[in-house]
């Protein structure tokens, strides 16, 4: 799913479970982060009815450091999860190379109230690899294959 903003979009893909894949473009806004969170509350819904697992990798790579009303619509967002996403959600993965950016996801997760347990990485393969630990720490079965099955979208 791709939720277009004024300036940026996030793509969310569900099509690799047990992983979420996000990937951020640009400028976030109101439309793509309330799109984005209906879209993650729906698969977090979904997996904890089946009683599944996952992880999520946002791919931030091409983002930029969100604003501070961007940055307070998302802890309000991120706070109104609820509370199963801790025994749904194995891991969250953040791929980031721009300073400033982890800088304020950082700043963000100390002033949060929800539950925020962000690994900032470098890499797709790393988030990948160390989400396939995290899973079979959980006790789940992870295909071998998701690294290279997976592809980044293009804008």
């Amino acid at each position: 799913m791709r939720v277009r903003g004024t300036s940026g979009q996030v793509v969310v893909d569900d099509g690799h479970p047990p992983f979420l894949f996000v990937t951020w473009f640009d400028a976030a806004d109101e439309v793509i982060v309330d799109g984005y969170f209906e879209e993650y509350r729906r698969v977090v819904d979904e997996t904890h009815a089946r009683g599944g697992k996952l992880v999520l990798v946002s791919d931030g790579l091409d983002a930029s450091p969100p604003g501070a009303v961007i940055r307070r619509r998302i802890m309000a967002k991120s706070d109104a999860m609820p509370a199963y996403l801790s025994t749904v959600q194995v891991a969250n993965f953040v791929v980031l190379a721009n300073p400033l950016l982890r800088g304020a996801l950082t700043a963000m997760s100390w002033l949060s109230k929800g539950q925020w347990a962000s690994v900032y990485v470098g890499t797709l393969t790393e988030a990948i690899e160390r989400g396939r630990v995290a899973l079979r720490e959980a006790g789940v079965d992870t295909p071998d294959t998701a690294a290279q099955v997976y592809r980044r979208p293009s804008r």
